[in-house]
Order: structure tokens, then sequence, then C-alpha cells
């Protein structure tokens, strides 16, 4: 019985040693299949992340194509736009020539002046077509001004009378290409009084010059030079159009200034709101002359009636000088 007892617990002994390693072994295969299925995720999850990288990437550059092509596209409706209203100008053109060209044939006008081909070999060159600032606008509704070869389509001036003499001076004072006994010529012809415009024709036959059609506009001479001129250097403006000036207005307060006359100092004590008539008055109650026949000059500019003291920067001590045409 003591051997069997023996014998049993020594056969046990390696089976319950074998089960242990087995579960330590499983125990092993379990946290390294754990650890695989870890990492497993881990890569899936790195390559998701890659992917939408890669996905989000591809979004932007589609993007950025498509802006591109959006841009591109709207820069080619702006230019096949632009090309349209070149277009239409050149048809407006076109048919205002043909229209002129109708109304001579049944006016039965002929004056010499047609010629055609040197009209297109011009056309491209001309500095109204090239340059949109050769010429001042034209008049829409299709005003003419001018008489004989000084007629042409009514234009408005974008600057002031003063602005518009200096331009028409500077033109003159520079030219340089052609003959300038020409241009000499061509400026006598546009200062022309009113009411001479008649006797331009035998004037320029005389001097071999050659309008391009019926207005001194565009000339050339017996040598195939071409002459120029903007439509302000030949007739007055039909308006004006002047842009507003927007000059802010001071607080009020008041100022004490002189006025002279010769020796004579009238001191003035008055708001720099109040205008400038209304300064002559005060004057002329001082020293008993007529208001009407007052000229008031500061730093050689007149101060005009209806402006304020505050549009001449008249301020405390300043000399204001009297002229008075009685």
């Amino acid at each position: 019985m003591g051997c069997t007892s023996e014998k049993s617990i020594s056969s046990s002994s390696p089976k319950k040693s074998h089960r242990k390693y087995q579960d330590l072994d499983n125990s092993i295969n379990n946290k390294n299949d754990s650890e695989k299925l870890d990492n497993s995720k881990e890569n899936n999850n790195e390559r998701d992340e890659d992917q939408n990288e890669i996905k989000l990437q591809q979004m932007q550059e589609e993007n950025i194509n498509n802006s591109k092509n959006n841009k591109s596209n709207v820069e080619e409706n702006e230019e096949e736009e632009e090309k349209e209203e070149e277009k239409d100008e050149e048809k407006e053109e076109e048919k205002d020539e043909e229209e002129e060209e109708e109304e001579e044939e049944e006016n039965g006008e002929d004056d010499g002046y047609s010629n055609r081909e040197m009209i297109r070999q011009l056309a491209p060159y001309l500095q109204s077509r090239v340059n949109p600032n050769f010429n001042f606008p034209e008049v829409k509704d299709g005003t003419y001004v001018g008489k004989g070869l000084r007629r042409m389509k009514g234009y408005i001036s974008t600057v002031s009378k003063e602005e518009l003499e200096k331009r028409r001076n500077a033109f003159w004072g520079t030219r340089v290409e052609g003959d300038a006994g020409v241009w000499n010529f061509l400026k006598e012809l546009c200062d022309l009084p009113i009411g001479e415009e008649d006797n331009m024709k035998a004037m320029l036959e005389a001097n071999e010059i050659t309008p391009l059609k019926k207005c001194i506009n565009v000339t050339y001479d017996r040598a195939g030079e071409v002459y120029e001129i903007p439509n302000y250097c030949i007739n007055e403006p039909v308006s004006f159009d002047l842009p507003e000036m927007h000059i802010k207005k001071p607080e009020k307060k008041k100022v004490s200034f002189h006025v002279r006359k010769g020796t004579q100092k009238i001191k003035i004590k008055a708001f720099n709101t109040i205008s400038v008539d209304k300064v002559k008055e005060n004057i002329s109650q001082k020293i008993e002359m007529d208001a009407d026949k007052i000229r008031l000059f500061y730093r050689g500019k007149e101060m005009k009636n209806g402006n304020e003291l505050w549009a001449y920067n008249i301020e405390d001590d300043c000399v204001v000088m009297l002229m008075y045409t009685g």
C-alpha cells in the first residue's frame, strides 16, 4: 500500500509541472497575440492617418487647381469682354463714318478730302484711338460744335478753365515731331475768331496741308507728316464735369487782421465764417467806400464774394491788400 501511494504521488507531480509550463506558454502566447493585435491596430491607425493626409492633400491640390481654373476662366472672360467692347467701338466708329459718307452723298457734298485709303492706313496709329486720354470725353447725344473745318463732336472738360488753358499751352509748346512751321500754322487756325472758319480751306490749300477727313483734328502735309490735334485745342467744351471738392469747414472762431490800402491800415475783427462780401461792407462803413468796388487780395489771390474767410486761411495778424476800382 505504501509503495502504491508513493508511485501515485510521484506520477502526478510531472503532470502538474507540465500543465504549469503549458499555462505559462499560453499566457505568453496570449500576451504576444495581444501585442500583435495592438501593433496591428496602431499600424492600421497610422495607415488610416496617412491615407487621410494624402486625401486632404489631394483635396487641397484640387481646390487650388479649381481656383486657378476659375481665375483663368474669369481672366479669359474679361479679355473676351474687352475684345468685344473694342469691336463694338470699332463698329460704332465705322458706322459713324458710313453715316457721314452717306450724308455727304445725299447732300451732294464733295470737300475733296475723301482720301479713304489714307484714313485706313493711319487709323491704327492715331493717338485718339490708342490713347484714351488724348481727347476729352465726347458727349453721348451726338452734339457737334464748331463750324467748317473746326466742326467736330462736342466734348466735356474734366478740368477747370484755368487747367484747360494750361493743357492747351502745354500741347502747343511740346510739339517736336513734324514741321514746327506747320504746327504754328495749325495753332493759328485753332485760334481763328468765330466767323472766319470759311477761310480755312483756302489757307490749308495754300500751305499744302490736307485734312484726313473734314476737320483739322488730323491733317498731313506734302511730305506725309501727320499732325493730330486734341479736341480741347480746337473748340471750347460743351460743359464742365469737375469733381466736387469736399473741404472740412473749421470750427467757428474770431480772428483779428488788417486790411491795407497804400499806407492806410484798417483793423478788422470778425468770425472766420463771415463771407468776403460782409467784410467789404464792414470796410465801406469805416472808410466810406462803395463795397461793390472793393477788391481784396491775400497772398496774391483775390478773395471772392460768397467765400468765407477760413477758405483763404485768414488768421490773426494777417494783412489783406485792398484795391479800390472807384
